[in-house]
């Protein structure tokens, strides 16, 4: 029987670990959207992998607390909850809003009650899409123009509180997006 001396015995271990694939710890790709640039980026880690110019928020600019009706896009971090593909608006990425953060601030301002604040922060505990029929309201999402128009689209912020990017975007968009997916609206 051959003796394995140790320097053998580190040789083999040494090119059997180099064999083992890599795995990477790269963040997976993400979303920002600069409400003041009017863009959305796809991100991986601190690389930008697509961008898409040109997009529109609420008709009222972005706001750090959105409530129903204020026509405003809600600054935060959310994940995408739920893909709509036979939306009015083409493609549907509805965002989890409002998240606890939200309500607890909501809450502070004296806007929002404690059973409201609540089911908002339970439904986040569930991993569960939050109540949209409280005063902070929900079904916000990023979503494309679909049948409407691709002019008033260019020149105003058009949507209830919502993000929107043309068509053509939002089909790219969906391509590189999914479920889970984080969301950073500045």
């Amino acid at each position: 029987m051959p003796v394995i001396t140790r320097k053998m015995f580190f040789g083999c271990f040494f090119t059997l670990t180099l064999a083992v694939p890599q795995i990477s710890c790269a963040e997976p790709a993400w979303v920002l959207v600069d409400t003041g640039a009017s863009t959305v980026k796809i991100m991986e880690g601190g690389s930008v992998v697509a961008e898409y110019a040109n997009i529109s928020i609420g008709k009222s600019g972005a706001a750090t607390l959105h409530l129903r009706g204020d026509e405003t896009t809600p600054l935060g971090q959310y994940k995408i909850m739920a893909i709509h593909r036979d939306s009015r608006f083409g493609l549907f990425f509805g965002l989890n809003y409002p998240t606890a953060d939200h309500a607890a601030l909501a809450l502070t301002q004296k806007k929002l009650s404690l059973p409201g604040y609540k089911r908002i922060a339970k439904a986040e505990s569930n991993g569960i899409t939050p109540p949209i029929d409280t005063v902070l309201g929900g079904a916000i999402g990023i979503h494309g123009v679909g049948g409407g128009s691709l002019l008033v689209h260019n020149q105003f912020n058009w949507t209830n509180g919502c993000v929107a990017l043309n068509n053509d975007q939002i089909v790219d968009f969906d391509t590189r997006v999914d479920i889970g997916t984080r969301v950073v609206i500045q």
